[in-house]
């Protein structure tokens, strides 16, 4: 932020989702936040702060931190020390507008500016498709939707029914169709729980892993199940409080979920995924279920590095309305071109 031709301003947004998220800290109903542009006169560049707890820093923290920053650059604001642990979505948004300009200055794909080799004209990312803690047959019924609009991978919310129920869930999703099956319980097993379940589909081929079966805060209890059961483990809210260094060392994951808003800055963000790879542990882009502007963004992270398992960006059709048209799913895949940054471009009427 120190070149001073540059222009910077935030708008507020507030996009309404196609139906309520229940979550261990209550019901979202809409999902708020700022779409930053930073601007050199000629070019552009976009990020996006959709703060989400415990990932992110909250609403208010986060709105805090933009405005300063639009003072600062402003010349009516005190300078600004920006704190990727603190304000991970303030950060990140400045940080991805920044790349994001530089890339369309350059001419090149968010991607390739990162680190991604050179420009193609087209690179896919897979998506996960993501169905709710719902019933045996529900739970069929949705995943054979999925698979009809080409989804190869399916994650299936647990935890919040009886356990031998879940394991059924999971066991039916893999004997009526051919993909790539995910369970995510959010932390909210007891060991004994999670080691029962473990050992429910244990013997499934299609079983990718059980992502955050136990509190966060315990790597050593995750180490000791999957190095005590055949099913691998994934961490997700886990790295909003533990560090992939932390992860290794106690051996608690064969997958982290890297959440590029939740790291404080895009280019670190592809740094988690590079080291956690080096470490034989497999990255998994997600998002905080974001605009086109953060979902698009994830996926160049994704294609960057490049991830390749089936990454958690599948959330764009939970929102009612959109700043762009980008970070869309066809075919169980976000496809990226090679134009210039991330390709999107948000409508400002549509984000006040």
């Amino acid at each position: 932020m120190s070149d001073l031709s540059l222009s910077v301003d935030c708008v507020p947004f507030s996009l309404t989702l196609t139906k309520p998220l229940s979550g261990s800290r209550g019901t979202v109903e809409t999902r708020d936040g700022f779409l930053v542009r930073l601007s050199d006169g000629e070019k552009t560049g976009y990020g996006e702060a959709t703060p989400l707890p415990p990932w992110t820093e909250t609403y208010d923290e986060c709105e805090a931190v933009l405005g300063r920053l639009v003072g600062e650059r402003e010349g009516r604001g005190e300078d600004v020390e920006t704190d990727g642990k603190r304000t991970p979505a303030a950060t990140y948004a400045v940080s991805l507008a920044a790349a994001d300009l530089e890339a369309r200055r350059r001419g090149v794909p968010l991607y390739v500016y990162l680190g991604g080799g050179g420009a193609r004209e087209e690179v896919c990312v897979d998506v996960n498709a993501t169905v709710g803690d719902t019933g045996v047959k529900e739970t069929v019924r949705a995943v054979g939707e999925y698979v009809d609009e080409g989804y190869e991978t399916v994650k299936l919310k647990v935890g919040s029914r009886e356990l031998g129920e879940d394991v059924e869930r999971v066991r039916r999703t893999d004997e009526a169709f051919d993909v790539r099956v995910r369970a995510d319980a959010n932390g909210s097993w007891r060991y004994d729980d999670a080691r029962r379940f473990a050992e429910g589909v244990s013997d499934l081929d299609a079983f990718e892993y059980v992502e955050q079966p136990l509190n966060p805060d315990d790597l050593r209890a995750h180490a000791r199940l999957r190095n005590t059961t055949d099913v691998k483990v994934a961490l997700d809210e886990s790295l909003a409080r533990q560090t992939v260094e932390d992860i290794v060392k106690e051996d608690a994951a064969d997958y982290v979920v890297v959440k590029p808003m939740g790291v404080g800055s895009i280019e670190k963000a592809r740094r988690v995924c590079v080291d956690a790879r080096a470490d034989s542990v497999v990255p998994v882009v997600s998002n905080t279920v974001e605009t086109a502007v953060g979902r698009t963004a994830a996926a160049h992270v994704a294609a960057s590095v490049p991830v390749e398992t089936a990454c958690g960006l599948g959330t764009g059709a939970l929102l009612r309305e959109d700043l762009d048209e980008g970070g869309m799913v066809k075919d169980g895949k976000i496809r990226l071109t090679d134009t210039a940054g991330t390709g999107v471009e948000p409508e400002v009427k549509d984000a006040g």
